[in-house]
């Protein structure tokens, strides 16, 4: 006996003699008629060859395997973020002193510019060369008077 396969179930067929091959007896009308009843037969036999694979387990298994990773993910960035907020909060006080040290040489330079164009608005010949050299290369040193010092750290 043959059987014809299909996704998940065997379906026999009826044995081929010389009448049935002809197709023109009643045993090969009986075959057809096997032949288009057997699959419903078969699927009412063996229900869980055709059933889903998740039917057997339920959705809990998967959803529970989601929520992990998602769950897994969220705390790998969080931790992850942690690392980075605390790497960046002892780099910005690794370098506090040298911004300190920044602002004083800026204002003590800032003083040194002024005192300069002080000089040069007086008429001292060097002092002006300065000035001129400087404002040659794009920097402008405000009047003396003009300048405003902010307190120091």
């Amino acid at each position: 006996m043959s059987e014809v396969q299909r996704p998940g179930v065997a379906v026999p067929l009826a044995p081929r003699g010389p009448a049935t091959a002809l197709g023109g007896s009643e045993s090969a009308a009986a075959g057809r008629e096997a032949l288009r009843s057997a699959p419903s037969a078969a699927v009412a036999a063996a229900p869980e060859a055709l059933a889903h694979p998740c039917a057997a387990h339920g959705v809990f298994a998967p959803l529970l395997l989601l929520g992990l990773a998602v769950l897994g993910w969220a705390l790998f960035q969080m931790r992850e973020l942690g690392a980075a907020h605390a790497s960046l909060a002892r780099t910005l006080h690794e370098q506090q002193p040298r911004v300190v040290q920044a602002l004083r040489l800026r204002a003590a330079l800032t003083t040194l510019a002024g005192d300069t164009r002080g000089l040069a608005d007086a008429g001292d010949p060097s002092a002006r060369l300065i000035v001129a050299q400087l404002k040659r290369r794009g920097i402008t040193i405000a009047a003396p008077a003009a300048r405003q010092a902010g307190p120091l750290p």
